[in-house]
Formats: structure tokens, sequence, C-alpha cells
């Protein structure tokens, strides 16, 4: 096996591998990338034992052939050699890398290709094709709400299911609820599944803006394939709770803020907040207070325009989960719906119905 490449294109590439690969021991075949030569193309295989990528890159084949090397110090390798042509060699057990334009040599140990697993393939039929922007939001948008508690590990992925013909992405940690949907043309039948949202950031930072991704379900495991790039990821084996219920039906009242004053005035209170991370919202005659009160720390308070006629209303919310929604709404202004300071707080933007964050709220 032997081969030269650009050291830029080979590093782009094995970038995603790292993130992919969750063990950082070598005596395991899940911490090596799989390099395979064939005609003047380099495959590029990861896994870990819930997802996989793959990809391939152009390279000038000297001798077809393929190799399994450590990951991370065929990264580092990588990164300490000058820009340029790099050959690839196998001899015997070791890989051989030397840069081309300096004299720089290294032998990296490999482990036999033979114990590399199969990956799980899917019919081509199976995909439906998103536009990459709007898929990038919504994740974005919910995988913001998932929670982090292994017990309850059903909510530890975004939802996915549709409904006629939109796509939609839901995911909850029991205190708060994030939901988007986009009509997509096309597409096609699956049954709802539970996504980890490992995978789904990694595509999601790759992802340009520009064109599609392809996605496809199967009973297992959920495909995303762009550009010259495979994803896939094992599903949260779970029954996702109706969601349905903790959307409000209706809203007695509702107030529009500017979101650049609120996440300014959210984030100078936030300061004097303690663990709880707890703020109050206080909504009176086109005023929108904002405040904190710590027995530990002391209390803040910052007033900001908003539209708003109804009666005075203050309800408390966590800080850190509106400081979440802020960072990934894109409108100019933000609409809060509510009923009482007691029950589910709405967060909305105009440019997108579709999408609804919820915020349960706290004890005053």
């Amino acid at each position: 096996m032997k081969f030269v490449f650009d050291k830029e294109t080979l590093v782009d590439k094995i970038s995603v591998a790292q993130k992919i690969i969750a063990t950082k021991n070598n005596a395991t075949v899940f911490s090596n990338v799989y390099l395979e030569a064939l005609d003047d193309v380099l495959m590029i295989k990861a896994a870990d034992i819930n997802g996989t990528f793959q990809t391939k890159i152009p390279v000038e084949t000297v001798e077809k052939g393929s190799a399994l090397v450590f990951c991370d110090k065929f990264m580092s390798i990588l990164a300490s050699i000058p820009d340029g042509e790099v050959e690839f060699s196998l001899q015997e057990k070791d890989a051989v890398v030397k840069s081309k334009v300096a004299k720089i040599k290294y032998k990296l140990k490999c482990m036999s290709t033979d114990k590399y697993p199969d990956f799980v393939s899917v019919d081509e039929k199976s995909f439906f094709s998103v536009p990459a922007k709007d898929f990038k939001e919504m994740v974005k948008k919910t995988s913001l709400a998932v929670s982090v508690d292994t017990v309850r590990y059903f909510l530890t992925g975004v939802f996915f299911e549709k409904k006629d013909n939109k796509l939609v992405l839901v995911a909850t940690d029991g205190r708060r609820l994030s939901f988007s949907a986009k009509e997509v043309p096309g597409l096609v039948d699956f049954t709802s599944v539970i996504v980890p949202p490992k995978v789904l950031n990694i595509v999601i930072e790759k992802l340009s803006d520009e064109g599609s991704v392809d996605i496809a379900i199967a009973e297992k495991t959920i495909f995303f394939k762009f550009g010259n790039c495979l994803f896939s990821t094992n599903l949260i084996d779970g029954q996702y709770p109706n969601y349905n219920r903790v959307i409000p039906a209706s809203h007695t009242g509702e107030f529009v803020i500017s979101k650049k004053e609120i996440d300014k005035a959210v984030k100078h209170i936030s300061v004097m907040t303690d663990k709880v991370q707890k703020i109050l919202l206080g909504v009176n005659s086109g005023v929108c207070s904002v405040s904190s009160v710590s027995e530990e720390f002391g209390e803040a308070k910052e007033e900001i325009d908003c539209q708003y006629t109804g009666e005075e209303i203050t309800f408390a919310i966590n800080s850190k989960y509106l400081a979440d929604f802020l960072k990934v709404a894109l409108d100019e202004d933000i609409i809060f719906e509510f009923t009482d300071e007691l029950k589910a707080v709405v967060l909305k933007q105009k440019s997108s119905e579709d999408d609804i964050y919820i915020i349960m709220p706290m004890q005053k």
C-alpha cells in the first residue's frame, strides 16, 4: 500500500474521524481509522460502538491496499508535518509517513484490518433531502433542550417524526421543550425515532448552508449523506413521551421584546444569580423588568421596553434556558406567550411560526 496525498485535505477528514471515535485506548479497534487506497481515491472510515463516518479524498495511488492506524497519533503526525504533499506507505506492520517538502519521517504501528467491522448500509431509495440550512437550524434549535439525565435515557436524543409533509424535530429535558417543523417536499414515510445528539452535532458542524443533506431512517440506524460524507448512528431505543401535552393550546397574554435587549438584560442580571439560576420576568404597560434576588449574593434589576398592554404579571424562569434560546433565535423580536405565572411560557419568532420553545416556570 502506498499513496501520496495533500496534508490539509486529509487533516480535514481525520479531524472528523477524531470526533466520531470515542475511545482513546489504542489497543481497541474503534480507536483506529481505516484507510484504503483505491484507484487514486483514499477511502476513510471511522466508528465507535454507536456511530460511523466514511468519506473519500483524491490521492495519487502508487499501490493499492488498506491500513488501520491509531487515529489520535496519526492526527498528531499530520499536524506536525508542513503543509504540502505527504507520502503514506505500509511496510510490514508499520505505516510510514513521509513529508515530500521536508526531511521528516514517522513509523506508526498498525492494527490488522481484518478486525475492522463492516458498516451497516441502507437502500438508496430510503433517503429524502432536506435543505442544509433548514436542517442545521432545526438541529440547533432543538438539541439545546436534550436531557443529560441517563436515567431518563429516552430524553437524551432528538425526536424525529413525520407529520403530513413536515419533518418535525423535538427535544425536552422535562423542564423545557423545543419544537421545530419544516415542510419537506418528497418526504418519505418513516417510523418516529430518537436520535443521539453526538453525530447530529458533528453533521451540522461540517454541513455548509448550501445544498441539501440526505437522510435515511432504517430499523435501528439513521444515516446522513452530503458531499462525499456518510454518517450513521444507532437510534435510542425507547418510547418518547407525548410532547403535545406540554404545548399549550391557547394563551391569555403575550408581549413582544427586542432579542438584543432581553439578551443583554439576562446576561446583566445572571451575574447575581445563584446555582438555581432563577430570574424574574415582570411585564406591565410597555415595560419588562428582569430581576434576581439571591439570599447568598444579593439582588439586581433592569428594565427594558416591550410591547405589552395587559395586566401586570411576574413569572420566574431559569436564566440559562432563556439564554440558550436567545443564542439560536434569528429574529430581532421575540414573542412571549403565557397564561399565568405557574404555567408554561412559550417563546416564538414571527419568521418561523412552526418553531416553539417552552420553559416551565419556577416557584417565585
